[in-house]
């Protein structure tokens, strides 16, 4: 049967989003589907130089054919493709010692630009006999994207940074799984996966960031160049790194559930992983870059991991109603390499994670199953964990952090209280420390907060359908969710804390009855909350500046859909 849906979607901020979607039979045993979005709006940051930044544009399709190419043998073949441009990312800027003023204005003469082009296929074919499916997926993607960014984020002439990524890669898994409801169930297969990721990245410091170092107050901002000034002063420094990275990844798992009784069963699995990295790197660095601490370096580098990761879960039905549970398992992260520019070859790798995580848990429904509520408690230990921070020019880059723990617990619900009525919620609460982290003979980070790590998180919400006449009706929704504050820093520094948010969003619509059209007024952000959702220092080698970025303001629009 021929499907399709028309979608205009339209707000502040000059926001804009057009969709469309179509789908049904071409044969009797081929089938497709093809959707387009296009998606503008206008920044929330408001430029002194003109205009606004942090624009979003990007157009998306994707598309579909699903072949039934006999009753046991089954083709889905998927494309997709996003293009994207805008102007970068950007934050505002204040030099150190000024306090944060939650600003949305800044200052940046050339917000610079980004261009990104992604596509992506994948092949999934199942083959179904009496006893086993058989299922192979097959994916590939091509990347690729180009960033020019004013990096210190003030009208100073002082950081630009340079980055053009492309990366090809390709996945084949295999597996094979039991058919059936049987006492035993279980699934086991391979993977193969392949990248190759080429990375320019420049860092280059204009006029400004000469004379601030050497103290020429006078001079900056001024447009004179400092070998005016100075012969012997260069005009600016450029410090450059190219790389490849080649990943290999190769996997093998299986993962079974036996059924002891109709209220008893275990559920077992174990992956064994292997990751192969090899990084061809080179950095340029003008002379005067070595105040800052960047040399010019050559750096042939190969990293191979290998992890056994296991999961046993042990399951207690008592009733159709309640599950309870526990569960023992253990992930794993690969190490890599930071491709960006570096001040010491030394810092361009980082080393695999592994986490241990023990949980229990329950998930049950009551009242006539008009009540779900599924609970869980946690313990995860990590090692060697992977941690973003941002180095100056550099930008964000990852390290490890030794050991760490995180313990709490997580619930949430949702309740049918009469016809057409739901309310719905959900609450957490997670102590997270590291366990073990020295960085050197001066910093020792043990027993702070992970970073990003919020203690409380809530939310809550509700949701009504009702109709007005026969053929009209109407919806309505509104939520609330709360994130406690967090450190962004691992030395906790009191000064870079993420704020905590508490965000409502709403929807009312009208809609006809069985006859496919719908209009919905939405808000997002009801109450204007201007929360710091990230903040770090300087992105400058020569000026005390830092930089925030705030939670999108209150936006609002409306919403037209008609669906066929």
């Amino acid at each position: 049967e021929l499907e399709g849906k028309i979608l205009v979607d339209v707000g502040d901020y000059s926001y804009a989003r057009y969709g469309a979607l179509i789908s049904g039979p071409l044969t009797d045993t081929l089938a497709g589907k093809i959707s387009i979005v296009d998606v503008e709006r206008d920044g929330f940051l408001d430029n002194s130089f003109g205009g606004t930044v942090n624009t979003v544009d990007y157009t998306a399709g994707r598309g579909q054919l699903a072949w039934a190419a006999t009753d046991q043998l089954d083709f889905l073949l998927t494309a997709s493709y996003k293009e994207t441009s805008g102007d970068g990312n950007n934050y505002v800027t204040r030099q150190q010692g000024e306090p944060i003023d939650k600003s949305y204005d800044v200052s940046i003469p050339d917000p610079g630009f980004e261009d990104v082009e992604d596509t992506m296929l994948s092949l999934h074919v199942s083959y179904d006999t009496e006893n086993y499916t058989f299922t192979s997926i097959t994916g590939y993607q091509d990347l690729d994207e180009s960033y020019v960014n004013d990096s210190d984020w003030s009208p100073l002439d002082d950081l630009t940074t340079v980055n053009t990524r492309a990366m090809e890669s390709w996945s084949q898994e295999f597996r094979i799984e039991s058919a059936g409801d049987n006492k035993l169930n279980w699934v086991a297969g391979v993977y193969y996966y392949h990248q190759d990721f080429d990375v320019y990245t420049q860092a280059l410091s204009g006029p400004d960031t000469i004379f601030g170092f050497f103290g020429l107050t006078d001079f900056i901002g001024s447009g004179t160049l400092p070998s005016e000034v100075n012969p012997g002063f260069p005009d600016g420094v450029d410090i450059n790194a190219t790389s490849t990275i080649e990943t290999d990844s190769y996997a093998a798992f299986a993962n079974a559930t036996y059924d002891f009784s109709e209220q008893w069963s275990v559920t077992a699995g174990l992956r064994y992983s292997v990751d192969e990295k090899e990084l061809d790197y080179e950095q340029n660095a003008d002379p005067f870059a070595a105040a800052a601490g960047f040399f010019p370096f050559v750096l042939v580098d190969d990293q191979d991991d290998d992890e056994w990761t296991p999961t046993l879960s042990i399951n207690w039905t008592p009733s159709d109603d309640i599950l309870a549970y526990a569960r023992y398992s253990v992930g794993y992260k690969a190490g890599g390499f930071n491709n960006s520019i570096s001040t010491s070859a030394s810092l361009v790798s980082f080393d695999a994670e592994t986490l241990t995580a023990y949980e229990l848990g329950l998930k049950s429904t009551w009242l006539d199953n008009s009540l779900r509520v599924n609970m869980a408690a946690f313990y995860m230990e990590y090692e060697d964990k992977q941690e973003s921070q941002f180095v100056a020019g550099a930008g964000f880059q990852q390290s490890n952090a030794g050991t760490a723990i995180s313990q709490g617990f997580e619930m949430d619900f949702e309740w049918l209280p009469i016809d057409n009525w739901t309310i719905f919620g959900s609450l957490g609460y997670a102590d997270a420390e590291y366990d073990d982290y020295v960085v050197d003979e001066t910093i020792d980070n043990t027993g702070n907060k992970l970073t990003r790590a919020p203690e409380w998180t809530a939310s809550l919400g509700a949701q009504a359908n009702w109709n007005f006449t026969d053929s009209l009706g109407g919806n309505f929704r509104i939520d609330y969710s709360y994130q406690d504050e967090f450190f962004l820093q691992p030395n906790n520094d009191p000064f870079f804390v993420a704020d905590s948010q508490s965000i409502i969003n709403a929807r009312l619509g009208v809609a006809g009855v069985d006859s496919g059209w719908q209009v919905a007024l939405w808000a997002r952000n009801l109450t204007d909350e201007d929360n710091v959702n990230n903040l770090f220092g300087a992105s400058s080698f020569a000026f005390p500046l830092y930089h925030y970025a705030l939670v999108a303001p209150r936006t609002y629009g409306v919403e037209l859909q008609y669906s066929f």
